[in-house]
Parts: structure tokens; sequence; C-alpha cells
């Protein structure tokens, strides 16, 4: 489920790929900005929290994702992630 505009999440995700974080946040928030509850825009701004090393941001951005796609084990797999570099693991579920 990659949301309204697929492309600009797959170059997102591309551009993640490639350690272009910077590159994927701006798309990402462009997407964000067009539809505000797209999961799959939210579970790759959790995935650029991850890689700045932000983890509460990107445990907020997976949650949201996982609320509008709660069968995606991806988003799910991530906000464990997420929780564990809180400190959190115990919390994780799949």
């Amino acid at each position: 489920m990659m949301g309204k505009d697929p492309t600009k999440l797959e170059e997102a995700l591309g551009c993640l790929q490639e350690n272009r974080v910077a590159d994927a946040a701006a798309l990402v928030e462009e997407v964000l900005r067009a539809d505000p509850e797209s999961p799959g825009a939210h579970h790759l701004a959790g995935l650029v929290d991850l890689g700045r090393g932000r983890a509460e941001s990107a445990l907020g951005h997976f949650e949201k994702a996982v609320a509008g796609a709660p069968d995606n084990v991806d988003f799910r797999l991530n906000m464990g992630v997420a929780l564990d570099n809180l400190g959190r693991g115990d919390e994780a579920t799949v």
C-alpha cells in the first residue's frame, strides 16, 4: 500500500537505499502534504527518521502506517525496530 503517488514513494525508497536520506525526506514530505494519511508515506517517513537517529519520531510515523494498513508486516516490523531503539522492544507485536 504505497499511497496516492506511488512514483514519488518508489523514488523516495530508492533514495533511502542509496543513503540519500535528505532527498528521500523531501519526497516523503511532499507526499504527506498531498495525502497526510498515506500509510506508505508514513512508513517511509519512519525509515527516514530511523536513519537520522530519531526513533521517537519514527515510532509515530510507524504507528500511523500500521493504523492505516494493520496487516502490513513490514510496517509492524519497522515499528518494532523503533520500539527496540527506544528500549521498548518488549512492546513490539507482529
